[in-house]
């Protein structure tokens, strides 16, 4: 399977840099039936489509503040999307605990040329576009950071002369905003302050803090929508998925089946175990809200059973799990979820899953439906309904 099969043009105008208001009346594509063929509605009208009994499964992960500007030695800008902590080389060994939205350490993986780092520091994981070894840069609030050196898989090690940089962040950093985002709006002109994203990236049912990234399908739900659906007998059950650099990585390879997942932290609580499984038995659909939330209840389901049903208990854990075309999917019958870039592990899960309960290869059809329609693309972009 070839990666180049997942590319399409669109014009530039179609990236929504911006939600609709209110955020349930974006636009929704509803592809269901035999033929598939796309219906257009609002999300708002998602009631429409779901009937008693059905699961609806969200993602309560909830986005950090994880970007930060600093300068370099000449003044220039640079900007850190800090990933997770890093052990210093003196603890690789020891096998330190990281927060849960941090990724599990691999003691294998070599530092560039870097000193152990002292008690009044701190070691992490981050991406730049800008970077090179030895680079030593200037962050608000009088911090310094030093680029160490890369990961096998193109993360920098960043040394800050700060012991708590969670405490720090919460001050100084921002939340990160997709750069396609930002790149659209400086081209139309029109910044939008910071406190605006603040609310508009995150959904309504955030709770656990860790991801970088929003869980963007989610992000067109109201309250009242939730109610609407609960009322009329269909249940929620939230899990976590904290989003990181694994998610959003794009394929470099041609062969799609030689891309390697990066880990993320997954959580599935009893009680929502319990509320898709009595969905499954008795014979409603599991909704999942997002591809965060495919796999995490397929990655559940694999490390349980390997059957069609979550352990009681529920679990939790660290995911790579990579869904492309051809994967039978186990928990998941039906998906909501915005429109994908190209060459996105997001967007070969949603071709995946269209094949899957389809019977054929169609997405990109729907992908080109979509653009000549003018439907809004990305984070703050429409929505797709997979029944």
């Amino acid at each position: 399977m070839q990666i180049s099969d997942f590319i399409y043009d669109f014009p530039a105008a179609l990236t929504a840099t911006r939600p609709v208001e209110p955020r349930d009346h974006a636009r929704l594509m509803l592809l269901e039936g035999p033929a598939a063929s796309p219906r257009h509605h609002r999300f708002f009208e998602l009631g429409r489509f779901l009937r008693p009994g059905d699961c609806l499964v969200i993602n309560q992960t909830k986005v950090r503040r994880a970007k930060i500007t600093a300068r370099k030695p000449a003044g220039g800008r640079i900007e850190l999307l800090l990933l997770a902590p890093y052990p210093a080389p003196s603890k690789l060994l020891r096998g330190p605990a990281v927060p849960q939205w941090g990724p599990p350490i691999h003691p294998a993986v070599p530092l560039s040329a870097c000193a152990a780092a002292q008690g009044g520091s701190s070691v992490w994981l981050a991406l730049t576009d800008k970077g090179k070894p030895g680079l030593r840069l200037s962050c608000p609030g009088g911090v310094c950071a030093t680029l160490l050196g890369k990961t096998a898989s193109g993360e920098w090690i960043c040394e800050f002369s700060h012991p708590d940089l969670n405490a720090y962040m919460e001050r100084h950093g921002e939340i990160p905003l997709p750069p396609y985002i930002l790149k659209e709006r400086k081209k139309t002109g029109g910044m939008t302050p910071a406190e605006a994203d603040e609310k508009s990236y995150q959904t309504v049912y955030a709770r656990a803090e860790g991801s970088i990234a929003a869980p963007t399908a989610g992000l067109h739900f109201t309250p009242e929508l939730l109610d609407n659906l609960k009322n009329m007998g269909v249940a929620v059950a939230g899990i976590v998925l904290h989003v990181g650099w694994g998610t959003f990585r794009p394929v470099f390879c041609e062969a799609v089946e030689a891309h390697a997942m990066l880990e993320e932290y997954y959580r599935i609580s009893p009680q929502a175990a319990r509320a898709i499984n009595r969905a499954k038995d008795a014979g409603g659909r599991v909704v999942a809200v997002g591809t965060t939330s495919v796999r995490t209840m397929e990655s559940a389901a694999a490390a349980s059973s390997g059957e069609a049903r979550l352990a009681e208990s529920g679990g939790e854990g660290w995911t790579n799990l990579f869904i492309y075309p051809g994967y039978r999917f186990k928990m998941t019958d039906a998906l909501l979820t915005n429109f994908h870039q190209p060459k996105s592990t997001p967007l070969l899960l949603t071709s995946a899953f269209f094949r899957w309960r389809h019977g054929r290869d169609g997405l990109m059809d729907a992908y080109r439906c979509a653009i000549d329609n003018r439907y809004r693309l990305y984070s703050y972009g429409d929505a797709m309904l997979i029944l």
